[in-house]
């Protein structure tokens, strides 16, 4: 028979789960931002599209809602740390899974690699939003032969040709239309493909273990853990706290200590 503090633990994650993530995350849009690659410190290049999208999509709100973007980079980290073991078939679906839409921002030829292994790939090129340099858009180039003009079969909409953001023609408005356009395309995928609602999603585990290292704080794997038990028909307790924690450990949003979590914003205050 559990205890009156594992009641009260497990009461405290029901409460997170029915309560709070319904009201965190059912109101937006979620979008997973693919592009550039982060340099070795974890910073992006300030000529990158990617992270000008980031800060522009949050800006404002669209379709009656607003967009919450995501850089795939920690979550994959945290997944890979987690101890589970996934091959690149289960990261792609699990990405596919938690989101309403993909957005990929051709601006390397890192990101164009991306791109013919996510438009392989079913439950990911149905929520593909693709941002093409209009100097990429003619017959003779690889990245418009290859993936893209599989893509455009199945719906040309979502291949969004824009003028070359690196030059100094590029504009606010240029930005702000494609924000619109990007808007527009995720809407129309959320109806047709929503993300899973279980603590599978990706975007769901790292909420949930956010709000419970905030609430349980300080906060051991063990104590986030016994806040699941009565969830554990959706996901197995131990990989979704792993998972949730060294996601938040690469977006460096929580930090251990003494063998509990905290929020990092916390212990700089502290």
């Amino acid at each position: 028979m559990p205890t009156r503090a594992q009641r009260l633990i497990r009461s405290i994650g029901s409460d997170i789960y029915s309560e709070i993530l319904p009201k965190s995350l059912d109101s937006d849009f979620h979008v997973f931002l693919v592009g550039k690659g982060l340099g070795p410190d974890g910073a992006e290049e300030p000529s990158s599209l990617r992270s000008r999208l980031q800060v522009e999509l949050h800006k404002k709100t669209y379709l009656g809602g607003h967009i919450s973007t995501y850089y795939p980079e920690p979550l994959f980290t945290g997944l890979l740390k987690s101890g589970d073991r996934y091959d690149l078939l289960d990261l792609e679906n699990r990405l596919a899974e938690s989101v309403h839409a993909v957005v990929m921002v051709i601006e390397s030829w890192g990101s164009a690699t991306e791109l013919g292994a996510f438009a392989g790939n079913e439950k990911l090129a149905a929520k593909l939003i693709v941002v093409v340099k209009r100097q990429h858009a003619d017959n003779d180039s690889f990245i418009w032969l290859g993936p893209i003009r599989h893509l455009k079969r199945e719906n040309q909409d979502r291949i969004l040709v824009v003028n070359d953001w690196t030059q100094g023609d590029w504009t606010q408005r240029d930005l702000d239309k494609l924000c619109s356009s990007i808007a527009s395309n995720v809407q129309a995928i959320a109806r047709r493909k929503p993300p899973i609602r279980t603590l599978s999603n990706l975007v769901r585990m790292r909420e949930y273990v956010s709000a419970a290292v905030y609430v349980l704080e300080p906060a051991s794997n063990e104590t986030i853990r016994e806040s699941l038990s009565q969830l554990a028909g959706q996901v197995d307790p131990h990989v979704a706290v792993e998972t949730g924690l060294r996601i938040l450990e690469a977006q460096q949003e929580v930090k251990p200590s003494g063998g509990y979590f905290f929020r990092l914003f916390a212990l700089l205050c502290g």
